[in-house]
């Protein structure tokens, strides 16, 4: 879910789901959001004849969101390395470990300084065989995708608003004074 904007890496996800077209026959990829890359990614859904595995939903509610994400068996946050999506946090991880949801992650420089390989499986940044290969691995072993959603699930514990929310506001406070 999010801003379709090319340093999200979502064609790189769109090939990966191409090249397990064959071999995964029950695999969907959805994309649900907006913006300047949206036509791009519909475009290549249609070349590589994904219309039937792949769905670019428009903007929703975020009641919506919280619910299809709840719904889904894997979150998928394929950022490119080579771009903004190499320093930038991806809030749409810790949205699907709150849901229980285990995440498939680009390995980015601030990516690899939240997490690790207890809270998300990484694969290498624009590398769709990678990513197909992950994907792949965590349809297959129960057993990692829930001790995946189990460490995210504690992970939130730690770090959601509740936990964190007064020592942002004495940070705030003491940059003010």
């Amino acid at each position: 879910p999010g801003s379709l904007n090319s340093h999200q890496g979502l064609e790189v996800a769109i090939g990966a789901v191409a090249s397990l077209r064959d071999s995964e026959p029950s695999l969907r990829f959805l994309i649900v959001g907006d913006g300047p890359e949206r036509e791009k990614l519909i475009s290549m859904v249609r070349l590589l004849q994904l219309e039937d595995r792949v769905c670019v939903q428009g903007l929703v509610s975020m009641e919506q969101i919280a619910k299809i994400m709840s719904s889904i068996d894997l979150g998928v946050v394929p950022k490119r390395k080579d771009s903004f999506g190499n320093e930038a946090f991806s809030t749409k991880i810790m949205e699907f470990m709150a849901m229980n949801v285990p995440v498939v992650v680009s390995r980015t420089r601030i990516d690899e300084y939240y997490f690790n390989d207890t809270l998300v499986e990484f694969f290498e940044s624009g590398n769709a065989e990678d990513l197909a290969e992950k994907i792949v691995a965590l349809m297959r072993c129960a057993d990692r995708r829930n001790a995946l959603c189990k460490s995210g699930t504690e992970f939130i514990a730690r770090n959601n608003w509740d936990v964190k929310k007064q020592g942002y506001l004495d940070l705030v406070d003491r940059l003010c004074s």
